[in-house]
């Protein structure tokens, strides 16, 4: 009948559950400014983080599902799913939860994952090590206990996280029985790429 069957894709790297939108940076990407640049200055990750920590559970899960709707489209039947829009205990959580809800329902086979640490939020500039240990020692282990995440990721990255500690927060996942996912070397040799294989990580 003209159809084609193939076997579905498989997307290792998606962000399901966010809200905002970022269309005011390529004027920023075309006026030569870069990533790092564009970060601290408060957009990228954090100007997605804003809009999703004001965004209600609903609106989440409407974009949730349209954002899932688009990979089927495109062909995608399994996706890993991240969190990473929050960069706080319950509000990580929270997105965590959206997609579990969304993906209960619908017929991509979504794989959570947890990413507190996508970035340093801006209100913990002056304690990132205790951010990292909210991290390891509460995210990790209640997005465990709770089954919210099969999966613990880390930006390691100039402006994100360092190897120690991504070290340390995998030291945590590994403890509470989640396999271990990076992003790696993006822009920047932070050694990223060599810590993921020297711990295992499932992807990179």
């Amino acid at each position: 009948a003209g159809g084609l069957v193939a076997p579905g894709l498989v997307d290792p790297h998606t962000h399901p559950v966010f809200a905002g939108q970022r269309c005011r940076e390529f004027a920023m990407k075309a006026e030569g400014r870069t990533y790092l640049e564009i970060h601290k200055a408060g957009g990228g990750i954090l100007s997605t983080v804003r809009a999703t920590r004001a965004a209600g559970r609903a609106e989440l899960e409407a974009r949730c599902a349209a954002n899932l709707d688009r990979l089927l489209a495109w062909g995608v039947t399994t996706c890993e799913g991240k969190s990473g829009y929050a960069l706080e205990l319950e509000g990580e959580l929270r997105l965590l939860e959206v997609l579990r809800t969304v993906s209960s329902v619908h017929p991509v086979d979504v794989i959570p994952t947890l990413l507190g640490a996508h970035a340093l939020p801006p209100e913990r500039a002056s304690d990132r090590a205790a951010y990292v240990a909210e991290i390891a020692e509460q995210m990790v282990p209640r997005a465990a206990r709770e089954g919210l995440a099969r999966f613990c990721d880390a930006y390691c990255e100039d402006g994100a996280f360092t190897p120690p500690e991504v070290r340390a927060i995998f030291a945590a996942a590994r403890a509470a029985g989640l396999g271990l996912r990076l992003h790696a070397e993006q822009f920047t040799d932070q050694g990223g790429a060599a810590l993921a294989a020297s711990e295992g990580a499932a992807s990179a």
